[in-house]
């Protein structure tokens, strides 16, 4: 089972995964993704991410009415996550602030809707699989070994983020 296998191709991988809970199919899917698949690894539908540099930890609620990832003078009115690794790697790598760059897996306890600062308006449908509440994420775990956009990319976003300010569109509401 070495470099490109998939998870669907392991004899009763889906009844393993049935019996187990949440984290333990977490760490099951860290395991598989870190030594033997590629890194084109679909989590299950329902895996929620978080991208930020604040010291959080497994267990904690993210709620909002504290200040915003990406602007330190506004308090943010919802939480905002993600279906897809690659957009809380954006998240993590965005986020104002000094702290670790950190992604955590995020468990919604009521009502979401899709992010509307880039679903319909910006890209048809949700291809990111964004979304917005105003409700508490609990921290199920943390992802660990994702890997960053290159410094290059990271700054081009940046850069493109910086005109968007300076016409007056904020990238997130």
């Amino acid at each position: 089972m070495a470099g490109s296998a998939d998870f669907k191709d392991i004899p009763n991988s889906k009844r393993i995964l049935q019996r187990c809970g949440f984290v333990e199919r977490l760490k099951i899917i860290y395991i598989l993704r870190r030594f033997c698949m590629s890194n084109s690894v679909i989590f299950s539908p329902g895996t929620f991410f978080h991208g930020t540099r604040a010291d959080l930890s497994v267990g904690d609620l993210l709620v909002p009415g504290y200040l915003s990832n990406y602007d330190e003078n506004r308090v943010a009115n919802y939480v905002y996550f993600t279906g897809t690794l690659d957009a809380a790697i954006w998240g993590a790598e965005l986020a104002s602030g000094d702290g670790k760059q950190r992604i955590f897996v995020v468990e919604p306890t009521g009502e979401f809707e899709d992010d509307p600062n880039v679903t319909d308006k910006k890209f048809p449908g949700n291809p990111t699989k964004s979304y917005r509440t105003t409700q508490p994420l609990k921290i199920v775990a943390e992802a660990m070994g994702w890997k960053g956009h290159s410094p290059e990319v990271l700054q081009g976003m940046r850069d493109h983020l910086k005109q968007l300010d300076e016409m007056g569109i904020k990238a997130v509401e």
